[in-house]
């Protein structure tokens, strides 16, 4: 019976193992599905980077952890992303 017992909770260990490892593997980063068209204040920017995926664009992470993507080309984000850089270069 414990013999019964261990090999059943090995399994179910090893099924938990294996699922968390497909699940960590599925998205390993972030990619833009849409822009956003309301410019954002430059204060709220802390860092951004740059998604060359399928939309590219500009994913700006602002002081409280949100990622806002918007259009690279677009005249506001080239101004923040000026804006932030510079405040890097200050550190």
């Amino acid at each position: 019976m414990r013999t019964l017992i261990l090999a059943l909770l090995g399994i179910c260990c090893l099924a938990a193992y294996t699922v968390e490892g497909v699940g960590s593997e599925v998205l390993g980063r972030s990619m833009c599905v849409e822009l956003a068209t309301k410019p954002l204040h430059v204060k709220q920017i802390m860092s951004y980077t740059i998604d060359e995926g399928p939309l590219k664009a500009v994913i700006f992470i602002t002081k409280r952890g949100k990622k806002i993507c918007a259009n690279p080309d677009d005249k506001w984000v080239k101004n923040a992303i000026r804006h932030v850089d510079r405040l890097a270069k200050k550190l």
